[in-house]
């Protein structure tokens, strides 16, 4: 374990500053304090082991950049003198492995036996065992699920969801279930002061979207059906793709959104996978040559559908069929596919539930403040405030342009409060929008960023 530290780990540099690597084997441990107040070096061979410290007395001080590898650069130098001056010190030229250690290949979620599912995930990883020690119990953590998400957190569906609206995956079963311990953070949050407050998101484990779901979806039917998505636009992405915007229904109980399309004037067609509330309001359709119009439906939790939105072509926003895209669709005809393409390709990105699932949203979040663009190696960070978590905030989205008063195209969807801009063609302005489970933000002040 400690051997791959030197080799690509955190104390890799020493490697290359060692001038016997190779021939007298080395490993060792990296060590930091909170923002980088002390930092630590311990590397032993099998005759030696030094360590190395270097920090200051009181953590209010912290280590500059260059600081941050204090510890190894010392290490790296007092062992170069001492394998010179001592050789006759390092005698042993291998780490001796003890009898009863083995290796497995085992499942990377639980640690246990592989199984079929374990391996069909891709879920496996070969470690080292104390032969006493090694398992025998098989893998029980991973589980093949149908589940719907609702803003970046997967529930148990209801029976009368619609099956387009579901996802089945692989998932794993954990210990404590993320939408349980959702509900721990809000209640915790709620007694930390609004002005410290993270969105909701910032506490949320990376593999967030892969745990197995253990609560049932919170959203109710409200006993109708919703109304249609508003401000449909489409725009040509070149190779036969456009993408489909469109405005969400209002209605709390929505789980998510259909897209039909019309080729030459016929008739509307349901094409490709739905997307959810909580992933982008947007479809990537590949469609095919002719005179092509989209129209987006909503459909709630009971599986009842609004009728077609307003529909739209390229180069234009709503509008066109008039009586034509008022009532339900045409579900006599095949759902995944329709007419002359492939399917859609939905936009996902995740973010939290709102405080109450079971409640509209009062209120668009406010405009990010203080954004600003710090240079770096190749390229600049932006960084802004976080709103507050009364905003409900489920990601950031980072806008650019060319000029400050030109079109802004958006090219980062991020829960973090953080953008890294990098290569070559990164001078132009920058802006940031909130989006909550309402919609988005105005947008924050715009900053520069110039090539270096």
């Amino acid at each position: 374990m400690l051997r791959t530290v030197v080799t690509d780990g955190t104390g890799k540099s020493v490697k290359n500053g060692f001038k016997n690597y190779g021939k007298i084997p080395i490993v060792g441990k990296t060590g930091t304090t909170s923002n980088y107040a002390d930092v630590w070096f311990e590397g032993f061979t099998p005759d030696i082991t030094l360590g190395v410290w270097a920090g200051y007395e009181k953590s209010v001080n912290t280590l500059s950049t260059d600081g941050h590898a204090r510890a190894r650069e010392i290490w790296t130098k007092v062992m170069n003198e001492v394998t010179e001056a001592k050789p006759e010190l390092f005698p042993t030229k291998e780490f001796t492995k003890p009898d009863g250690i083995v290796s497995m290949t085992v499942s990377s979620v639980s640690g246990k036996l592989p199984t079929d599912l374990t391996r069909s995930a891709g879920k496996l990883v070969t470690d080292i065992f104390n032969k006493k020690y090694i398992p025998t119990e098989e893998d029980d953590a991973l589980v093949a699920v149908k589940y719907i998400s609702y803003n970046g957190v997967n529930y148990q569906p209801s029976p009368e969801t619609p099956e387009d609206m579901l996802r089945e995956s692989i998932m794993t079963k954990r210990e404590k279930p993320l939408d349980a311990l959702i509900e721990e953070l809000k209640a915790a949050l709620d007694k930390v002061p609004a002005s410290s407050r993270k969105p909701l998101s910032y506490y949320l484990p990376k593999d967030a979207s892969g745990g197995a779901p253990s609560k049932p979806d919170p959203r109710v039917d409200d006993g109708s059906a919703p109304s249609a998505p508003g401000n449909i636009t489409v725009e040509q992405l070149g190779g036969g793709k456009a993408r489909i915007s469109f405005a969400k229904s209002p209605q709390a109980d929505v789980v998510g959104y259909r897209l039909y399309r019309s080729v030459n004037g016929g008739s509307y067609v349901r094409s490709g996978k739905s997307v959810l509330t909580g992933e982008e309001t947007r479809f990537i359709d590949y469609s095919s040559s002719g005179s092509v119009r989209y129209a987006v439906t909503a459909v709630d939790v009971a599986g009842n559908e609004s009728g077609r939105s307003e529909s739209a072509s390229s180069g234009g926003g709503g509008g066109g069929d008039a009586g034509g895209d008022t009532g339900n669709p045409d579900e006599s005809t095949p759902p995944i596919g329709g007419v002359d393409g492939g399917p859609t390709e939905p936009v996902t990105d995740g973010g939290v539930p709102s405080s109450d699932p079971g409640q509209p949203q009062a209120a668009a979040p406010a405009a990010p403040s203080g954004l600003v663009a710090q240079g770096s190696a190749g390229g600049a960070t932006l960084s802004w405030n976080a709103n507050p978590a009364s905003d409900n905030v489920t990601r950031y989205e980072v806008w650019y342009s060319a000029s400050e008063q030109g079109n802004y195209r958006r090219v980062e969807s991020t829960q973090s409060t953080q953008y890294a801009v990098s290569g070559n063609n990164t001078a132009g302005w920058y802006r940031v929008r909130a989006v909550n489970d309402t919609g988005a933000s105005d947008a924050s002040p715009s900053v520069e960023i110039k090539n270096s």
